[in-house]
């Protein structure tokens, strides 16, 4: 794949809800594809996000402006794999916040799976490296580098209010996956994203591709694979190459 994709310029974005695997097929997907990887840029969909869920008029205009902006697209530039789940809550309204060439690969996972890791993941947080020095010390240098893209892709005055809206939004917001209590606030949760999921929509310009979790999970470097190719193929006969 490496020594052939140059000729296309893409914009990926992986669409999933959590625990669905979007973190692991957009590290390989963007690695297949020699692409840079834009890893939850939650300071950019923030901007679309209401105290409870994206809703209004005024929250598309303000990610399209964003999308749009030539600060940003000079900073991510014309190919790149983008994943971040809550992007699901404005997926009514790609069509109207991209209005250039891009492709969406949905993952579908089943549902109770999902509930069950994330049950796992936030409620009993087994991770055996959580509190100890080396992890708070990478957890930092995690959250620097968040900062310092802020304010180079969107500017001084721009990121500080980005940065501003997306601590006031994540404090306040009480539906985030960590502030999660109970079994059923996990399950009511993760129903809402699979409805803005199902509910996605995009323009003549969009190209969706399907991917089950499952088939992922079983034979990953053959849907890696074959996923680079589509993205490959889809890109050369949009632009008619």
């Amino acid at each position: 794949m490496k020594e052939n994709d140059d000729c296309c310029d893409f914009k990926v974005h992986i669409i999933g809800l959590p625990r669905s695997g979007t973190t692991a097929i957009a590290e390989q997907l963007a690695y297949k594809l020699n692409a840079p990887l834009l890893n939850e840029p939650i300071h950019i969909w923030s901007n679309g996000f209401t105290q409870n869920f994206p809703c209004k008029k005024s929250s598309t205009e303000a990610l399209k402006r964003l999308w749009r902006s030539e600060r940003l697209k000079k900073y991510f530039g014309s190919r790149f794999v983008e994943k971040t789940p809550y992007s699901l809550f404005m997926a009514n309204n790609f069509h109207k916040i991209f209005d250039d060439f891009r492709i969406f690969i949905v993952i579908n996972r089943d549902i109770g799976s999902i509930n069950r890791s994330l049950y796992k993941k936030v409620l009993k947080n087994k991770d055996p490296n959580h509190g100890n020095s080396i992890y708070l010390l990478h957890d930092l240098k995690v959250k620097i580098e968040k900062v310092k893209n802020i304010f180079l892709t969107l500017g001084f005055v721009s990121g500080f209010i980005a940065l501003f809206r997306y601590q006031y939004w994540n404090k306040r917001k009480t539906n985030t996956i960590k502030n999660l209590k109970s079994k059923s606030e996990i399950q009511n949760h993760t129903m809402l994203m699979l409805k803005y999921l199902r509910g996605i929509r995009v323009s003549k310009r969009h190209h969706i591709i399907e991917v089950e979790y499952s088939d992922f999970k079983n034979n990953n470097s053959k849907i890696i694979t074959e996923l680079a190719n589509n993205v490959i193929e889809i890109t050369r006969e949009f632009k008619g190459k």
